[in-house]
């Protein structure tokens, strides 16, 4: 029997899951939305302040964040609000490449084409959009966002909240503090200890 997801977001990203999920993974049947910005009717369930009341009604199962980069405090803020009190669901779609030896904590969903490899560890409520590749034994931390065709090499330790933009390149045995923002393109060569937006090849600090 199939899992009832319901997703908080239903702009851009929590639709690019819904559809994802529609398309590809029998798993999960996405009953709607919840979105403080959008009236309730139709998919959208209500605000986000009616997850509990929804799901104590049985409305639904399971829960996925799709909120993006854009609102990362917000994203952080769902997952530590609703877990250990509603499941989140874990989505990874076909199309992917996980390693027998990946460990991949309650949230985090993983879109076509992404690579992990042996000795992984992703933390909850991780989004990995379409391409990405985590090398062996890299650490990704909690609510972290990798954007299209990201590339992390082995033994790197991501922190919590770090946002990785489309393309970008983290060299081997990189340590990236929490909260960071790497731009699109950016190729990160050395470690990264201070909270800011890296950008260009060297990824360097925005002033």
């Amino acid at each position: 029997m199939n899992k009832r997801l319901a997703i908080i977001g239903s702009s851009a990203l929590g639709r690019q899951i819904a559809h994802q999920v529609s398309m590809l993974d029998s798993a999960f049947e996405v009953v709607g939305f919840f979105d403080d910005f959008k009236p309730a009717g139709g998919d959208v369930l209500g605000p986000v302040d009616t997850v509990l009341q929804k799901y104590a009604e049985g409305c639904f199962d399971c829960l996925s964040i799709g909120v993006g980069y854009l609102a990362m405090d917000f994203r952080a803020a769902c997952a530590e609000q609703f877990a250990g009190r509603i499941p989140l669901a874990r989505i990874e779609l076909p199309g992917t490449f996980i390693d027998p030896t990946v460990e991949i904590e309650e949230g985090s969903v993983i879109l076509t084409g992404t690579m992990l490899d042996q000795d992984v560890k992703i933390g909850r409520n991780c989004f990995f959009s379409l391409g990405c590749s985590i090398s062996h034994e890299s650490v990704i931390g909690a609510n972290t966002y990798c954007a299209p065709r990201v590339t992390v090499c082995g033994r790197c330790n991501i922190g919590r909240n770090v946002f990785l933009g489309a393309g970008c390149i983290v060299r081997d045995g990189i340590i990236i503090t929490d909260g960071v923002v790497i731009g699109a393109g950016a190729v990160v060569v050395k470690d990264i200890l201070a909270q800011g937006v890296y950008i260009g090849c060297p990824a360097r600090r925005l002033a």
